[in-house]
């Protein structure tokens, strides 16, 4: 990537990794994504911290786990049940990951 900031990197790729999803990553891009070194993030496989997908020698690390973990959720609360699904309801699912408390909008009701 041109000239920029890890950090921007890093948002970039998550960014990505959302709008886009894909099903692996390779494990530099996962170093990217982490902001760490490569070296780190083999270790991260290798000590089994990070869910991956082995095809001979190579190795994906799967996305919707590493999303999950980063605090993501994959399945928005409520909606699926048939519950409408309001604004509030992902703002509060999302809070953690953007490091703000989640309010709990259902309550309200």
């Amino acid at each position: 990537m041109p000239d920029l900031s890890r950090t921007v990197q890093s948002a970039m790729l998550l960014a990505a990794l959302r709008t886009y999803p894909t099903l692996v990553i390779d494990v530099p891009t996962y170093a990217r994504l982490i902001d760490q070194s490569l070296p780190r993030a083999y270790a991260n496989v290798r000590e089994g911290k990070v869910a991956v997908q082995k095809d001979g020698r190579k190795v994906s690390v799967l996305v919707a786990p590493l999303l999950e973990s980063m605090g993501f959720p994959l399945t928005p609360p409520s909606g699926l049940s048939g519950d409408p699904l309001t604004e509030g309801a992902v703002y509060s699912a999302y809070a953690p990951a953007i490091g703000e408390p989640g309010i709990d909008y259902a309550f309200g009701r």
